[in-house]
């Protein structure tokens, strides 16, 4: 090999090298990615919400709550929730509501059928109604609905303390759109939760509206939920409406 051809096979390797450099530099950065702890690929959570099976009561403390007023003690105001027992067992959900003037509502709730079944016990008759879209969402405490949505506001960020018992979270939180025309900006509340910092469970929750303590249950229920046959004649009605008619 002469020096001229010694030469020029020393300028391809350079120049082959030089090629190969940015894909190397990719390979390594998609390598280096794919070997990072799962730590940085996917957070922990910050709450836990009860999965399958189970059951808790939530006690109610209601704000703004009106008190008699001795001059006129023929004045009524409405009840308002004292506690709340929470059934879940497979695809239903049964929401046991006391009221303060002693009364128990029923709210059924289907996950497969996107419904829910509420009993009204503060009406003469005890109406039966059975509610979707807008109707089912508002008929439970939004932060007592125990899914992904209930609790999106729960960041590092909402974070007001931690240590003790519990880590407090906080949040201005823009309240869903009812449909309702209002001037100005969307209404919005202040959510707060107080979670177990070994478990991450819930232990309370406030709405701004009320504040929510809940007791979960160590034992999960295992007998299946049948609904009263006065409320399943109820839903039975309102499905046989709206299926479609087969001569249509």
């Amino acid at each position: 090999m002469n020096k001229d051809e010694g030469r020029r096979m020393k300028d391809e390797i350079k120049r082959r090298f030089a090629s190969s450099r940015p894909r190397a530099a990719f390979l390594f950065l998609l390598s280096s990615f794919i070997l990072l702890p799962s730590y940085f690929l996917s957070a922990e959570p910050l709450v836990v919400l009860p999965q399958g099976e189970f059951s808790c009561i939530v006690e109610v403390i209601p704000r703004n709550v009106p008190k008699p007023d001795p001059a006129h003690p023929e004045w009524r105001y409405a009840p308002v929730m004292k506690t709340i027992t929470i059934t879940r067992v497979g695809k239903i959900r049964r929401d046991d509501i006391a009221w303060s003037d002693g009364k128990v509502s029923q709210l059924w709730s289907l996950a497969d059928k996107k419904l829910s079944v509420l009993e009204n016990a503060l009406h003469p008759g005890r109406p039966v109604y059975v509610l979707s879209g807008m109707l089912r969402d508002e008929a439970c405490p939004r932060l007592l609905h125990f899914d992904a949505d209930s609790v999106s506001w729960i960041t590092e960020s909402a974070l007001v303390k931690e240590g003790g018992a519990s880590l407090h979270y906080q949040a201005t939180v823009k309240l869903p759109d009812t449909g309702v025309e209002r001037e100005g900006p969307p209404p919005t509340a202040v959510y707060q939760a107080w979670i177990d910092p070994k478990t991450l469970l819930p232990l309370k929750f406030d709405d701004g509206q009320a504040l929510y303590t809940l007791a979960f249950s160590k034992d999960a229920p295992s007998a299946p939920l049948v609904m009263p046959p006065r409320l399943q004649a109820e839903l039975n009605r309102w499905q046989e409406a709206l299926a479609p008619h087969p001569h249509l």
